[in-house]
């Protein structure tokens, strides 16, 4: 959106820039995953499978916060100095040119020469790699209150590299970690941190994790006779309490590859999508995202029944025990998806 390709005679400034486009219109043309205001997306800032970055309103303009990378938290102008590395009056230069607002550059800074030829299509940025370390503690009291109630052992978290701590360093910032917080570390040097108390959105979820990283991958037998593609590595440790095998992908809900679907059913005889049933969300994203992969590949779908009020095994766990989620998997009634997508 431009007003005036001419130099209008107004100095650039921050100023200017608002009275002539909005927060929405530079977050939205330089800020490529932004959808919508309020929604979570993956940063393009660094490696970010887990959706954490947002762009909410905060008083009278919009500021982006990326909750699994807690330095980058910029206003609209700030996003874009530190996207292409600039200083600040080049980034404004930056957007004087693409939105073609014909600010005068005069008296707004030292001249560089980068106010001819800028257009976001010729520039161009790294991301930043993140460097997650941990100091781990020993498995509390705390913890075994936490994991008793998914029937999960403590062996068991050992088996699948979860590990809770104290302290963790996110490029060499270090946080206190809440009381109860895990690491999950089957990718190291790459970790995901988890604080299962806190709610979604809210420094929940940390991590440098790519999206190949598969949880639970690393404890997989060769072959089996059946293998579910859960939401959670939450959800590996609980099936593998009641002698189940699952592997999880670091999105929740995420599209399964093509590759790591074919490896599945070369190595398994059955391959079973077992995603979230969102239903208290009108969309329901899980199972929406679930049909489409078992449509797409031939393969059965489990939908929860919305009837136990649970959206995942861990939560049938919790609150059904292990034999109600045994003869969910293994009823054939369940296994014809109970879940319609919205007309």
């Amino acid at each position: 959106m431009g007003v005036d390709k001419r130099q209008s005679g107004v100095v650039l400034s921050i100023s200017a820039i608002r009275e002539r486009i909005t927060d929405y219109d530079i977050f939205k043309y330089y800020c490529a995953p932004f959808n919508s205001v309020g929604a979570k997306f993956s940063s393009e800032l660094r490696e970010d499978p887990i959706p954490s970055a947002i762009i909410s309103p905060v008083r009278d303009s919009l500021r982006y916060k990326d909750f699994g990378y807690q330095t980058h938290a910029f206003d609209s102008i700030g996003y874009v100095q530190f996207k292409y590395k600039l200083s600040f009056i080049d980034a404004m230069r930056l957007i004087n040119n693409d939105f073609a607002l014909g600010l005068s550059l005069k008296g707004s800074g030292k001249y560089t020469n980068r106010e001819k030829g800028l257009s976001k299509g010729k520039m161009t940025f790294k991301k930043v790699a993140s460097v997650i370390k941990i100091r781990s503690k020993s498995f509390g009291w705390l913890d075994r209150l936490y994991w008793d109630e998914f029937l999960v052992q403590k062996s068991t978290t050992e088996w699948f590299h979860v590990k809770p701590i104290d302290f963790y360093w996110i490029n060499d910032n270090r946080f206190k970690a809440e009381k109860i917080c895990y690491a999950y570390c089957e990718h190291v040097p790459r970790r995901k941190i988890y604080s299962p108390l806190k709610a979604d959105g809210n420094g929940k979820w940390y991590g440098n994790m790519r999206a190949g990283d598969i949880q639970g991958w690393s404890s997989l037998l060769p072959f089996g006779d059946r293998i579910y593609v859960t939401s959670s590595l939450k959800d590996v440790m609980v099936l593998y309490e009641i002698g189940e095998v699952g592997i999880a992908l670091q999105s929740e809900g995420g599209i399964v590859p093509d590759e790591l679907m074919f490896k599945l059913m070369q190595r398994f005889d059955e391959v079973i999508m077992l995603y979230d049933n969102d239903f208290d969300k009108k969309e329901n994203p899980g199972q929406t995202t679930a049909l489409k992969v078992a449509k797409q590949f031939g393969v059965k779908n489990i939908c929860i029944p919305t009837e136990l009020q649970c959206k995942d095994p861990a939560a049938v766990m919790a609150a059904h025990g292990p034999i109600t989620l045994k003869r969910l998997l293994r009823n054939e009634a369940f296994k014809r998806t109970n879940y319609k997508p919205p007309v």
